[in-house]
């Protein structure tokens, strides 16, 4: 499996002109925004976050930077749960629903029997429960899927 290097993203700023009214603007049900998979190595759980952040600040819709930030975070720290773990690769998406941000992490890892699936520590756990509306982990004969729920609630 190949490395990923550094993508770049960028924002383009809209023109300024007549708005389009014949078109009126929806909102998809839910959008995969991006899927990545990444070689596990030390710097692997950084590159994850930067991606994660780019990704969601190239996102269509403008999102509150604190959500960003949550969001880079839990996939920095599932993605660092994978490693110490032992797992060899992983993959995670974004996926912007109408409500919330969802941020699945899947990993080649096997079940890790009575083990915590994030990597073995309560403080980890607890950090991501923090962050999270809610999360929840899924194991099967291929390795371990990790799935955070983030609101986009608006104040």
């Amino acid at each position: 499996m190949a490395n990923i290097g550094p993508l770049r993203f960028s924002r383009r700023t809209p023109r300024l002109a007549e708005p389009d009214v014949t078109a009126p603007a929806r909102e998809p049900e839910a959008a995969v925004i991006v899927r990545v998979i990444l070689r596990l190595q030390p710097e692997t759980p950084a590159v994850s976050r930067d991606y994660a952040t780019s990704i969601l600040l190239s996102a269509a819709r403008s999102l509150d930077l604190r959500l960003v930030d949550k969001v880079a975070v839990a996939v920095g720290e599932l993605v660092t749960a994978s490693y110490v773990a032992g797992a060899t690769s992983v993959e995670f998406g974004l996926e912007l629903h109408a409500d919330h941000v969802a941020a699945v992490v899947r990993d080649d890892r096997r079940p890790a029997g009575s083990e915590s699936s994030f990597g073995g520590t309560g403080v980890r756990d607890a950090f991501l429960d923090a962050l999270t509306t809610s999360r929840s982990v899924v194991e099967d004969a291929v390795g371990t899927v990790n799935v955070a729920r983030f609101s986009l609630a608006y104040a």
